[in-house]
């Protein structure tokens, strides 16, 4: 039962975040030129995603390093609550992807 939750935690989470960054993009600036560029992020984040239901340490390792790319690309351009609350869902949900994969991979090896 645990192995479950552990295994669905993730999932649910990218799924939950896709939604809701797919909404805020849509209500702040729906489907505009000026905000191809946040959709295109989503698709990217769309397929990262797709990727790590299938493979979770790399897709876990896309998420991790895509959260930290903001940490350096974003540091000093935006403000402290947008530089945060970027990375910090991409850094837990790469966690999680990536110790989802490990223990995976400990349990085939067994």
């Amino acid at each position: 039962m645990r192995q479950k939750v552990i295994f669905w935690i993730p999932r649910v989470l990218s799924v939950i975040l896709l939604f809701w960054w797919g909404l805020f993009i849509y209500l702040s600036h729906g489907f505009t030129i000026p905000s191809i560029f946040e959709w295109v992020f989503w698709a990217v984040l769309s397929i990262i995603t797709f990727v790590s239901w299938k493979f979770e340490f790399l897709g876990g390792s896309l998420y991790f390093f895509g959260g930290l790319f903001y940490l350096i690309v974003g540091f000093g351009r935006v403000s402290l609550v947008g530089y945060l609350m970027v990375p910090i869902p991409l850094l837990l949900m790469g966690s999680i992807f990536m110790l989802v994969g490990h223990k995976k991979r400990k349990i085939h090896e067994k």
